[in-house]
């Protein structure tokens, strides 16, 4: 399993996320698929970085998960540049606010359900008080025991209620 989410020129993000998503669907190990992902993302940038003028290549930051045969990763690409991280990471313009509540809140123990509130207190945070962040959240949680969970807007919003009125008080 794999999941994406993005910050920067859309188009890029797409086919940035397009091609990792076709380098990674053959691998059979969990080192295989991490390496995969980065070598296109790397890839990718090294092919359209030679197509556009220097200087003027889209940008794109992502934040991505890796699930299989019993491991798990999160990784950042700034760029080309992948790394590794071992508990939360954000991208965009909100990241500051993000990781700085995320630090304050996450802790290893959390349930998934706690873990699903507190990325839509995050979004709503950020949302409220960043400009420039907004627009439509999903939340997608790859599971301990196998499989995803996706929550569209819908199940976002009604958090992000719940939290405005608790924030409130």
């Amino acid at each position: 399993m794999v999941a994406f989410a993005g910050a920067g020129d859309g188009p890029f993000i797409d086919k940035i996320t397009e091609l990792a998503w076709k380098a990674v669907k053959e691998a059979a190990s969990f080192d295989e698929a991490c390496a995969a992902i980065e070598s296109s993302i790397k890839a990718t940038h090294d092919e359209y970085g030679r197509i556009f003028q220097p200087g003027s290549l889209p940008y794109a930051e992502l934040v991505y998960g890796v699930k299989m045969q019993g491991k798990s990763g999160l990784f950042t690409a700034r760029g080309a540049l992948v790394k590794e991280k071992s508990e939360y990471d954000s991208v965009g313009t909100g990241y500051y606010m993000a990781n700085f509540l995320a630090g304050r809140m996450h802790y290893t123990d959390l349930s998934q359900a706690q873990c699903l509130i507190l990325a839509a207190y995050v979004l709503y945070q950020c949302k409220e008080y960043v400009d420039g962040c907004g627009g439509e959240s999903h939340i997608v949680a790859l599971n301990e025991k196998g499989g995803s969970s996706t929550f569209g807007p819908g199940y976002s919003d009604a958090i992000t209620g719940q939290l405005e009125y608790t924030d409130r008080a």
